[in-house]
C-alpha cells in the first residue's frame, strides 16, 4: 500500500506555481479508494482497498503523502480522516494532518481502461535496466526510442556528443510501433513495478502509454502509470 502511495505522490508536480498539479486527488470509488496525481507529462492512478462507506473526494498535498510513506515505514494499515478543509492520516500512534488544496482536478479516466495500438508484456527490472543503460546516451532532450518488434522491445538512444546505444529485452509483443520518451519519466514509471512483470499499452501519435502490473497485486492494489510520449528528435 505504501509503495503505491509513494508511486502516485511521486507523479505530482513540484512546481508551486501550478498548485493544481502538486496534489494527490483521493476519492472513494465503490469499495476502493482511488489516488490520482499528475504533472501533465505523466499520471499515476492507484486503487486501494477501502473499508469505509463514506463518500470522499479531497486534494491532499503530494509532499505530505511522500513524507508519510517515509514515516509510516512498515505500517500495514492507514486511516484517513477528512472534512471540507483538512485531512489527516494516522497509523499506530502517529497522526499527520494538513490543509486541503481547494482546486478542481483533471479527469484521469480517459487514460485508463483503454487498449493500445500495440502492447507488450515484459520483466520490469530487465526493461528498467535497459532504459537506464541506454539512457546514458539519450539525446539533448533526455529522450530515447522504444521499438516494439517480434518477441522483443528495443531501446535506442543517441546524441551528437555521446554516441549511440541500443539494447533489446525479450517480451511478448502484439503489434509493431516506435515511441519516444524522456528517460526520467520512463525510469520512474518502470521503477514502481520493480520485481514484477508489466503490461504496457502503447498508442500511436501523441497519446498516452499506460503501464500496469501483468499479474494481480497480492495486497489488492491496482496501479496504473501513464507516460506521455514526445515527438522524435
Amino acid at each position: 500500500m505504501l509503495r503505491a502511495l509513494a508511486a502516485v505522490a511521486g507523479a505530482a508536480s513540484r512546481d508551486d506555481a501550478l498548485p493544481l498539479f502538486t496534489g494527490v486527488r483521493v476519492r472513494s470509488v465503490g469499495a476502493a479508494l482511488r489516488l490520482v496525481a499528475t504533472d501533465r507529462y505523466r499520471l499515476a492512478v492507484a486503487e486501494l482497498p477501502w473499508a469505509a462507506d463514506t463518500d470522499l473526494d479531497v486534494l491532499i498535498p503530494a509532499t505530505l503523502l511522500t513524507e508519510i510513506t517515509r514515516q509510516a515505514g512498515g505500517a500495514l494499515e492507514l486511516a484517513l480522516h477528512a472534512d471540507t478543509n483538512r485531512a489527516a492520516i494516522s497509523w499506530a500512534n502517529a497522526v499527520v494532518g494538513t490543509a486541503l488544496l481547494a482546486t478542481p482536478f483533471p479527469d484521469e479516466t480517459r487514460h485508463i481502461g483503454t487498449e493500445g495500438d500495440a502492447r507488450l508484456v515484459a520483466d520490469a527490472d530487465e526493461l528498467l535496466g535497459a532504459v537506464r543503460r541506454v539512457g546514458l546516451y539519450a539525446d539533448g532532450r533526455g529522450a530515447l526510442a522504444v521499438e516494439l518488434g517480434d518477441g522483443e522491445v528495443r531501446v535506442r538512444g543517441g546524441g551528437a556528443d555521446l554516441g549511440e546505444a541500443d539494447e533489446s529485452v525479450k517480451a511478448t509483443v502484439t503489434g509493431r510501433l516506435t515511441q519516444h520518451y524522456r528517460v526520467r519519466y520512463l525510469t520512474d514509471a518502470l521503477r514502481v513495478f520493480a520485481g514484477r512483470r508489466i503490461n504496457i499499452e502503447v498508442k500511436t501519435g501523441m497519446h498516452s502509454t499506460v503501464l500496469t502490473a501483468a499479474e494481480p497485486d497480492p495486497d489488492g492494489v491496482d496501479l496504473h502509470y501513464v507516460v506521455m510520449p514526445i515527438l522524435p528528435g
